[in-house]
């Protein structure tokens, strides 16, 4: 639910707890479902977004899947970053000898 954080919180779980035993909701809900989840959640929903409803029954389970999230491409860590990350304190190796940034302090010894 990475970028509807609304549907994440307990206002929404129990809204749809309410929605199972509440006829008069679910048919809000089924009707101006913007309308019914901006009143009853205190949102505001941003005009382009499409909001399909539909009805689980015992008969039919809906799988609903998370937004793709973008590939990570430029984002992910250089070699440098790596080490830093993997050895958990950084720095740069060079022949045999890993030192940190600090050029002082030494994070491995010769090897």
């Amino acid at each position: 639910m990475g970028n509807q954080p609304w549907r994440a919180g307990k206002p929404y779980e129990i809204l749809m707890q309410r929605a199972s035993t509440d006829p008069v909701l679910r048919e809000m809900l089924r009707t101006d479902p913007r309308g019914t989840l901006q009143r009853e959640l205190a949102i505001s929903l941003p005009e382009g977004v499409q909001i399909d409803v539909l009805e689980e029954t015992t008969a039919r389970i809906l799988l609903v899947l998370p937004a793709a999230q973008p590939a990570l491409g430029a984002a992910q860590l250089s070699d440098d970053q790596l080490d830093r990350v993997a050895g958990g304190a950084g720095g740069t190796t060079r022949g045999g000898r890993t030192t940190d940034i600090d050029p002082g302090v030494k994070t491995a010894v010769d090897l």
